[in-house]
């Protein structure tokens, strides 16, 4: 009888173990830093979780194959100003004749209930040399901003945006101008809320938590720079009562190429309400390390995503050796029993 209760303890610590390893990805999230993002090493390999077009498939690619040059894009300068200019309301712009050379100095603007107002130097006379502006974003819905500065995002954001972006730039075509800006700004979001967007679709499915599918948010901030014709945002927070989720990323300007990663803090409570029985263990297993309910802990997601913000496309990301050597680490902590202590013989 002791043998066979024996082999059942084994069995049943083995089946426990066996659980704690499926949830290794979210247990990763106990050696996350609090105050910002993962610092494990980056995935060895990515699996795109759709189909994703093969580029000699596009007709770029074909003509490439078949030894064809395909024609240089039109330049696009004329026509992107004229739709940022009929998306202004009460466009007033401070242009002055200085030296023999026009030279802006001011503008400002309404986006429906918010407002755009900038100050600079912008010299048509001598597109070649620097240009710098400091735009200033006050009260402005999200959805309007994105459309004046003509980017395309598959979801749905209600919210009001307020901030500051610094740019300095060489040339007046739009081309020249995104290969050669540099700068960043700050951007903080009133609460609001964002949907119907695969990057919360698959954050969702994921971590089983549904609920992530329309986040409602009480602030939101976006803060990164530009360089080398690439925006790299280094922070990107959206925070609720329950959750925080964090993103950091690029997205290239010419043709608006996204690489982005998100990180998920929640309470233990929403990790235990999880469909997904190894986010629950995980939960539970989180809760009961840090030993309390209160505390936001992180949940690493292993996903990135690539595509463009038009059309994200969620990509599996697998751990290289280092990552897995760590989070079996904690796994072996968490799993195994603690040694006996032998009290000594009378």
């Amino acid at each position: 009888m002791k043998g066979a209760a024996a082999s059942t303890s084994r069995v049943f610590f083995l089946r426990r173990k066996l659980r704690w390893l499926s949830c290794l990805p979210y247990i990763l999230g106990l050696v996350t830093p609090q105050n910002g993002l993962s610092q494990s090493p980056p995935p060895s390999t990515r699996i795109p979780l759709e189909a994703t077009p093969k580029p000699a498939a596009l007709p770029a690619g074909k003509a490439a194959v078949v030894g064809v040059r395909t024609p240089e894009p039109s330049d696009e300068t004329l026509s992107r100003l004229l739709r940022m200019r009929s998306r202004l309301k009460n466009l007033e712009v401070d242009t002055q004749w200085i030296e023999g050379e026009e030279i802006t100095r001011r503008f400002r603007a309404t986006m429906g209930k918010g407002r755009l107002s900038g100050e600079g130097q912008i010299n048509w006379s001598r597109p070649g040399e620097r240009q710098w502006a400091r735009v200033d974003v006050i009260d402005a819905d999200v959805e309007e901003f994105l459309h004046v500065c003509d980017v395309r995002f598959d979801g749905k954001i209600i919210a009001q945006v307020t901030g500051q972006l610094n740019l300095e730039w060489h040339g007046m075509r739009f081309r020249e101008m995104r290969a050669t800006m540099t700068g960043g700004g700050k951007l903080e979001m009133s609460s609001g809320s964002v949907s119907s967007t695969r990057l919360l679709d698959n954050i969702a499915r994921l971590s089983g938590i549904e609920s992530l599918r329309t986040l409602r948010f009480q602030r939101g901030v976006v803060e990164g720079t530009i360089s080398d014709g690439r925006v790299t945002v280094r922070r990107f927070e959206l925070q609720s009562q329950d959750i925080v989720l964090h993103g950091s990323g690029t997205v290239t300007l010419e043709t608006g190429a996204l690489d982005a990663r998100f990180e998920l803090e929640v309470r233990p409570v929403l990790a235990k309400s999880s469909k997904l029985p190894e986010v629950r263990a995980a939960g539970e297993a989180i809760a009961r390390f840090v030993g309390s309910e209160d505390r936001f802990v992180s949940i690493p997601l292993p996903v990135s995503f690539g595509g463009t913000l038009e059309r994200p496309i969620a990509y599996l990301d697998i751990p290289g050796r280092k990552a897995l050597q760590q989070g079996l680490g904690i796994l072996n902590t968490l799993t195994t029993p603690p040694a006996r202590r032998h009290s000594p013989r009378p």
